[in-house]
């Protein structure tokens, strides 16, 4: 540590940004982060590029931004996350990806929030570029965060949480998520390892009114996005093979109805919606067991 980064005040929080293949998202990220008053937060950006395709934009924006660039590697977005976690400075760590953009509102309303002084974790509400809910149903008031409503919260875009409690579990796992063996569900993995680690000590709150812009994802209407759909299954059947014993048993029951009326009453290509994330649900439960007593 130099001496000109010891007397610097800590920052409130530390945004870590994994970025891969996009350049148009995360210059539009950055100034999104420009636009607002960063001046107690600084930014790491995960790049796991092969190239050198973003430093002209981290070029363009340190002067208005204290942006920390590191380099990975491994194309791993929850490795990216522990890395820049790690490095920052931060009290909080935020984990948005390189396709979100802030609202002048979101960061000194997050303040705000965390100045409340009863959250160890907080979860903003996603949104796309309409003000449309994106990514998870989310709630239309501030919830505790539990095993009834953890799906209907929970999206790591939007997870904010106290740095020392992510490093406590070790960060997320890089088994899960982009890049890892199971392409989804890290944010739930990490729930659940929280809620393990730390019994009853723990307050974990959903704030709608705290938002994140966030890209819808994609329509269920060719094959590619039937694959992604695959993919999230393949992480949500591993995370309850993982978690079996306190995750929910009627949602895994519920995806088997699916499965089967899904066909029935729906059409095009939504029909094959609910067999292939039974599929992947399947075959991510399978693996897990597979990778875990291999």
């Amino acid at each position: 540590m130099s001496a000109d980064s010891a007397f610097r005040p800590q920052p409130w929080l530390s945004l870590v940004i994994p970025t891969l293949g996009r350049t148009a998202e995360l210059h539009a990220c950055l100034a999104s982060l420009a636009a607002c008053n960063t001046e107690e937060i600084e930014i790491l950006i995960v790049d796991q590029n092969p190239d050198d395709r973003i430093a002209p934009i981290i070029q363009l924006f340190e002067p208005s931004l204290k942006i920390v660039h590191l380099r990975q590697q491994v194309a791993n977005a929850s490795l990216a996350r522990n890395r820049g976690a790690q490095a920052a400075r931060g009290i909080w760590i935020g984990v948005p990806d390189d396709d979100c953009t802030f609202l002048p509102s979101t960061l000194p309303a997050l303040r705000q929030r965390i100045g409340k002084g009863d959250a160890h974790l907080i979860v903003l509400r996603l949104v796309d570029a309409d003000g449309a809910l994106s990514c998870v149903k989310g709630h239309d008031r501030e919830v505790l965060i539990d095993n009834a409503n953890i799906r209907r919260t929970i999206a790591e875009a939007a997870l904010c949480i106290r740095r020392d409690l992510l490093l406590s579990v070790d960060g997320f796992d890089p088994a899960f998520g982009p890049g890892g063996l199971f392409p989804a569900d890290e944010g739930i993995d990490l729930i659940r390892r929280l809620w393990l680690r730390h019994p009853r000590a723990l307050t974990m709150t959903y704030c709608p009114q705290i938002e994140i812009v966030h890209p819808q994802n994609l329509p269920y209407t060719d094959r590619a996005s039937l694959k992604k759909a695959y993919r999230y299954a393949q992480g949500r059947g591993a995370c309850f093979a993982r978690h079996w014993r306190t995750a929910s048993k009627r949602r895994a029951l519920t995806m088997v109805a699916k499965a089967f009326i899904g066909p029935i009453v729906l059409r095009g290509l939504r029909r094959r919606l609910g067999p292939v994330n039974l599929l992947g649900y399947l075959h991510g439960f399978l693996r897990y067991q597979a990778h875990t007593y291999r």
